[in-house]
């Protein structure tokens, strides 16, 4: 009987010639790592967990044969054995791959089906689905997703890594497993929609499973709907990786991740907040679901960092919300929102979004922007061009009024950044650190208070002048956002096309959180050498660690070991006693007292 080598096929010799079929033998499985399952099962101790098992179990009818911490901890763990991918298969086989002891900590004390787990993330699918109330018309659902999947993210993080009160948040593209169909019936002449995905109430009734040769169509949101995923969505993403930009069918990944103050050390990123939603939809609805998911968890954000994906939004729809809110961001502005336009009253003038006097030189106006392939010592040079524009600037007064949305702003004379000839305290100024204004003459709004509504300019202002070294320094955090999607995809995980297996925005989203809770993981363990399970240092300045036992119960004393079970030992002579009072030196042959 010969065996290939490399291979787990055997073919017996035949005596007659005739070859015989191929008997493929059994390949054992590698058992799970004890680290990997004790890094799972502390991460699934967090009070959400504790939460949706009491919100999600039933108080009559059958019980749950497994629980909601138990199936989390089995998908964590396969998402923690292989980066940036999370099947419900393979997952199932994680169950079966655990030694007792391991199915002991995690809870599973029965056989977990495909049919179970899988039944078990569309439960939790459909409790996080929002649903139209009758009565009222409100949209509620049981579970929050954006509370959910944020919980999730957060679950491995210690407390310690929490508190940062600024924050980035930036999408990234999630493509979907299912291929599109149809999508170039246009060229045929056959119209793109074929009809409605759902009913006139999509609450009532669930949409019919769709196969490839009835799409495309219209889905519930009015947009087209190219795969078998109903809520998969057309969407662009820019090139990367020697790739050019193109378009994909999936969702987008928005994450926040918290930064540093100023002035700190920047550390590795974590994620901290997820909402998900179909590629394509707007940014800035999903940059507020992050925002509130984490209020909601306790993070309490007072400054955003943010791309224009996000800021060139509406006002209405972003920088007021904000406003609302009482956090400020931190914007770069595309060359469109780079112009002077006249002030709300005369001698003013708004630059990128500020309000300035008009005594600003036409040649400061217009420095230019940023290029992405801009050299350092270009960049610096624009940054001092913007510098010199700052005494010119109105100056925020106190804190905006968030119901109106106004913001008062006082002048620059006030201030003591110019010399103006309307102000006579102004004009006892160092005229060489100070420059002196045109306005001798006519009147002028350098040393009055001046109050900005919603309308002016209110998607491009921000506290920190565009441009200026500040504003450099606070933008340059935003990059922490960047790092952790590389982290997501290529450093610490490999979430691509394929990575996940489900269908419908709850189910995905799902996965793609337990994905990012293991990419936090693995960040703390390789980047912050922290690992989740280990215990805790024990307290080095209790000077009685034994004495923590019962209450009103002395410390039991060390065990003696009995005689004559030890090693033998020759006694040392008794130590002798000095007569004097000096030094005291031993007695030895050579030095007697």
């Amino acid at each position: 009987m010969t065996i290939k080598t490399g291979t787990c096929w055997q073919e017996p010799a035949c005596p007659h010639g005739v070859a015989r079929v191929p008997r493929k033998q059994r390949q054992l499985a590698d058992s799970v790592a004890n680290e990997v399952v004790n890094r799972a099962v502390t991460t699934m101790q967090a009070p959400l967990v504790e939460e949706l098992q009491q919100r999600m179990t039933a108080s009559t009818g059958r019980r749950r044969t497994h629980s909601w911490r138990t199936l989390l901890t089995v998908m964590l763990i396969d998402a923690l054995e292989r980066p940036g991918e999370l099947h419900c298969t393979r997952a199932c086989d994680v169950a079966h791959r655990l030694s007792p002891s391991q199915r002991a900590r995690v809870g599973l004390s029965q056989r977990l089906t495909y049919r179970q787990l899988t039944g078990a993330v569309e439960s939790l699918g459909r409790a996080a689905t929002e649903t139209a109330d009758p009565v009222t018309g409100e949209l509620r659902s049981s579970v929050p997703l954006s509370d959910l999947l944020t919980s999730l993210v957060r679950a491995p993080i210690p407390d310690d890594l929490l508190g940062s009160r600024n924050v980035a948040i930036d999408a990234t593209d999630l493509e979907s497993h299912y291929s599109p169909h149809g999508r170039n019936n246009t060229k045929r002449g056959v119209p793109k929609p074929q009809g409605r995905a759902t009913a006139k109430d999509p609450s009532s009734k669930p949409p019919r499973r769709r196969k490839g040769g009835d799409l495309p169509i219209l889905g519930a949101d009015g947009r087209t709907q190219h795969t078998v995923d109903p809520d998969a969505r057309e969407g662009y993403r820019a090139g990367k990786n020697l790739k050019p930009k193109e378009t994909f069918f999936g969702y987008n990944l928005h994450i926040a991740v918290g930064v540093p103050p100023e002035g700190e050390r920047a550390q590795a990123a974590l994620a901290q907040g997820l909402v998900i939603c179909p590629a394509g939809a707007d940014s800035d609805r999903a940059g507020l679901q992050v925002i509130d998911a984490l209020t909601r968890q306790g993070a309490a954000v007072d400054r955003i960092c943010v791309d224009r994906g996000y800021s060139y939004r509406l006002a209405m729809g972003w920088a007021r919300e904000l406003q609302r809110r009482g956090i400020d961001q931190t914007i770069d502005l595309h060359r469109t929102q780079r112009t002077t336009h006249p002030g709300p009253v005369p001698g003013t003038i708004f630059v990128d979004g500020h309000l300035f006097i008009d005594s600003l030189p036409r040649s400061m106006r217009d420095p230019g922007g940023f290029p992405q392939m801009q050299t350092v010592e270009d960049r610096l040079k624009r940054i001092a061009e913007y510098d010199n524009r700052i005494p010119y600037a109105f100056s925020r007064l106190g804190r905006p009024d968030r119901e109106r949305g106004t913001q008062r702003y006082r002048g620059p004379a006030v201030t003591g950044k110019v010399r103006c000839p309307n102000n006579p305290a102004s004009m006892r100024l160092d005229p060489a650190s100070r420059p002196t204004t045109n306005c001798a003459g006519r009147e002028c709004y350098c040393s009055r208070t001046i109050t900005l509504g919603p309308d002016d300019f209110l998607r491009e202002r921000q506290d920190h002048l565009y441009g200026t070294t500040k504003w450099a320094k606070d933008y340059g955090r935003r990059n922490h956002v960047e790092s952790l999607n590389a982290s997501l995809k290529t450093h610490h995980g490999g979430l691509r096309r394929g990575g996940i297996r489900v269908q419908t925005l709850q189910r995905t989203g799902l996965l793609a959180a337990l994905v990012l809770a293991a990419t936090n993981v693995r960040i703390l363990t390789e980047a912050y050498g922290r690992d989740i399970s280990a215990p805790a240092p024990p307290n080095t300045t209790d000077p009685q660690p034994h004495a923590a036992g019962r209450a009103g119960r002395t410390p039991r004393r060390p065990r003696t070991p009995k005689r004559g079970t030890g090693p033998h030992r020759a006694k040392d002579p008794p130590p002798r006693t000095p007569t004097d009072t000096t030094d005291w030196l031993p007695a030895t042959k050579a030095h007697k007292c």
